[in-house]
């Protein structure tokens, strides 16, 4: 019953509206009337329908357990659309008081401090591979929990022989690769081209098999000539 003050709980939630409550009841109801039993300070706020449950003085905020009908959002620090893992909250989309850095919806961010770390495929204009890491050491840049270098070879050094007719018998191919294979952002020198010349010439293809199991598969370095550039090694 509305007695005409706001010093009483006239809708029966536990709260009055006036600063000061008459009958024992809570202030801050901001509607007291014969429907405002759902709408008072301890009410949880539902998204999306345009009114002020929990008296706030906003309509859709509040967040977690204080709403009904939220959405789940992710902290993203760096804006690069994945959110950090372990940093959810619930907010009604058009929250007021939601933070600007809880606006991803999907989870996975491994370092979100870089636009450039996120799960899954490059995004178009983003950078495929690194040579500086991320900022804290790792150069895990797609959140995989490894460091995928883009050279991983070392190399390999082909074997020319010489042939009696004027022609040549390749024994072994060539690949290039590093001396020594640095690790990710590490400057080092990376073989483009090998090839080993063997000092004597053989009378026939059998001759050349014979001679590359010696000169060739052995440690033995007969006039190798290779082309060798400084590289630093890039990784994601």
């Amino acid at each position: 019953i509305d007695e005409g003050t706001v010093r009483f709980d006239d809708d029966g939630d536990g709260f009055c509206e006036g600063p000061v409550c008459s009958d024992g009841s809570t202030p801050g109801d901001c509607d007291d009337g014969p429907s405002g039993a759902a709408i008072n300070p301890d009410a949880t706020e539902i998204c999306g329908n345009a009114r002020d449950e929990d008296c706030s003085g906003n309509i859709n905020d509040g967040r977690d357990d204080q709403i009904i009908g939220g959405d789940t959002f992710y902290r993203d620090n760096d804006n690069d659309g994945f959110g950090e893992n372990g940093s959810a909250r619930e907010y009604c989309p058009s929250s007021p008081n939601k933070p600007a850095a809880w606006r991803a919806t999907i989870a996975g961010d491994c370092f979100d401090d870089n636009a450039f770390a996120y799960p899954g495929p490059r995004k178009p204009g983003d950078p495929q591979w690194f040579t500086s890491d991320r900022g804290d050491g790792s150069f895990d840049f797609n959140c995989d929990n490894t460091e995928t270098e883009r050279y991983p070879d070392e190399f390999e050094c082909g074997c020319t022989i010489p042939l009696a007719n004027g022609s040549s018998f390749q024994f072994t191919g060539s690949s290039p690769g590093w001396r020594d294979q640095p690790v990710c952002g590490e400057v080092a020198e990376y073989v483009q081209t090998c090839n080993k010349v063997t000092p004597q010439i053989a009378t026939d293809t059998f001759e050349a098999l014979f001679f590359g199991v010696f000169w060739c598969v052995f440690p033995i370095d007969f006039g190798t000539q290779a082309t060798v550039v400084n590289r630093q090694q890039e990784c994601f």
